[in-house]
């Protein structure tokens, strides 16, 4: 695993559909929930006529831990649901990348955000380290 700018990511030895499908299920095993996936290569193409890699942004979600921090930041829902993408590179690799949670959700402003934050990156960096 190696850490970029914003979050964590692994190339994968897979190709593009299976690596979505694996990261599907591994999510569900995570406790994590896909609300909705956004075809952002699909997306490109329609509104510029731009032809991209492929490249998937998932919107992930853990209700439970996320009513906790709502409890605490109704503003935090500016940051939720966390997001992972998937895409292939211009050199044909698949690439994985999850959300620097403990960095986008940690304490900059209130302590009693970090528990949780750390709670959703060790379930992220699991299902990456899985694929």
């Amino acid at each position: 695993m190696l850490y970029s700018n914003y979050g964590m990511y692994k190339d994968l030895e897979l190709d593009f559909d299976r690596a979505v499908a694996k990261f599907k299920n591994l999510a569900a095993k995570n406790g994590i929930q896909i609300e909705y996936i956004t075809n952002f290569g699909e997306r490109i193409k329609k509104e510029t006529g731009t032809e991209i890699p492929p490249y998937l942004i998932f919107r992930l979600s853990d209700p439970e831990i996320e009513l906790k921090l709502l409890k605490i930041e109704p503003e935090i829902g500016l940051l939720l649901p966390i997001n992972a993408i998937i895409y292939q590179t211009q050199d044909g690799k698949v690439r994985c990348s999850v959300l620097n949670v403990t960095g986008t959700l940690g304490p900059q402003d209130d302590v009693r955000l970090a528990p949780y934050a750390v709670q959703i990156e060790k379930k992220l960096l699991n299902l990456l380290n899985e694929l």
